[in-house]
């Protein structure tokens, strides 16, 4: 039987009539109270209080009121500001955190904030767009800009890397595809450019990236064969060097045209050229006649050997130029001596000569005469 608009009225009617009625049946305040709390303690209903204990909510109930402040925050909301909103205990919105997880709803919830789903599709369209124009971004960034958690960053943005986040996650950073590229393209362009053996370290911090991103791209570089030299030390050491192909050419020319120019090569010249293995190195270059014809001399050794040829030399300069000085004495002498004949004999030449003058005029008057 249909129920008509008459009924319905009639119906109200009755209710206001009997709401307004004075009983002696009627619970009052204190024992409706009492009676809450005994239903609550039984557990029979699921009902929580509010702050100043005047009104009662159910958890469902309070769950519909978290969701729509929710959704009025934009997807996002922290806990104490919704036991703040809501009138209730900070517990109390912990507690329902826990009954909504097991209703498997699209409000996800972690220590300290509740968010929907499409709140976190929402973060992740716009971390691509941030990564599309810095190409890097990383934690520490999205925690103090964004003021997200690290927990919620973690658990529900970055396990989204690589399907709605478009990047590639390094420890605590995430890079775009193509940022990878352009530092790729960096570190060939410096490992090319290189002549001299150079600290790994500074390559990183001149290129500006992470250690371990810098040996991924290495890595990937050098199985490409598009690293023109090699490292020597361990990766983990702050002392490893890179050292290029020419430096090493050309280490390998210098060392053999100075044996043979001057048939001897101090040592500490190859450590300057970051030759770590003298004596490997040597046998390398050199053939195995000429490498067990070498000896090696103790700087020490070599240095009093030196000494004593210089002693040498300054004697034999020091005996040289005293013979050199007696005999320039006794030349000395001797031609004084000479000087002295030379002096006489030009005295007689001249008495000859204008003697024979002399003569030339007398005749000459005789026979004018």
């Amino acid at each position: 039987m249909a129920t008509t608009w008459a009924d319905i009225k009639r119906l109200a009617a009755d209710l206001q009539r009997v709401q307004l009625l004075e009983g002696t049946k009627k619970l009052s305040e204190k024992n409706c109270v009492e009676v809450v709390s005994i239903l609550i303690g039984s557990k029979a209903v699921d009902l929580v209080f509010t702050v100043d204990g005047q009104h009662y909510i159910t958890k469902k109930h309070l769950l519909t009121e978290i969701k729509n402040e929710c959704l009025g925050n934009g997807g996002r909301i922290s806990l104490s500001a919704l036991a703040q909103v809501l009138n209730v205990n900070y517990d109390v919105i912990e507690s329902v955190g826990s009954f909504h997880r097991l209703s498997h709803s699209r409000l996800l919830e972690n220590a300290l904030f509740f968010f929907f789903r499409c709140y976190i599709d929402h973060l992740c369209s716009e971390i691509n767009e941030q990564l599309t124009e810095v190409g890097a971004l990383s934690i520490s960034y999205l925690v103090k800009n964004w003021n997200l958690p690290f927990d919620l960053l973690n658990d529900h943005i970055f396990a989204k890397v690589g399907c709605k986040i478009n990047a590639t996650r390094d420890f605590d950073i995430l890079y775009t595809q193509n940022y990878l590229s352009a530092q790729k393209n960096l570190i060939r362009a410096v490992v090319n450019a290189l002549t001299k053996v150079t600290p790994v370290s500074k390559m990183i911090d001149s290129i500006g990236i992470s250690p371990s991103l810098f040996w991924t791209l290495f890595d990937e570089l050098l199985s490409c064969n598009e690293i023109p030299g090699k490292t020597i030390g361990s990766r983990n050491s702050s002392h490893i060097f890179y050292v290029p192909n020419i430096h090493t050419k050309l280490s390998r020319l210098f060392v053999t045209k100075t044996f043979a120019e001057h048939q001897l090569l101090e040592l500490s010249i190859l450590k300057k050229l970051s030759i770590t293995d003298p004596l490997s190195f040597l046998k390398e270059l050199l053939p195995e006649s000429d490498f067990k014809s070498l000896i090696f001399l103790p700087s020490k050794l070599l240095k009093e050997i030196m000494e004593n040829v210089e002693n040498e030399v300054q004697l034999v300069d020091r005996t040289t130029i005293e013979k050199s000085k007696k005999g320039q004495k006794q030349a000395s002498k001797t031609e004084d001596v000479v000087g002295d004949f030379f002096y006489i004999d030009l005295f007689i030449i001249l008495i000859f000569y204008y003697c024979f003058i002399f003569l030339f005029f007398f005749l000459l008057v005789d026979h004018l005469c």
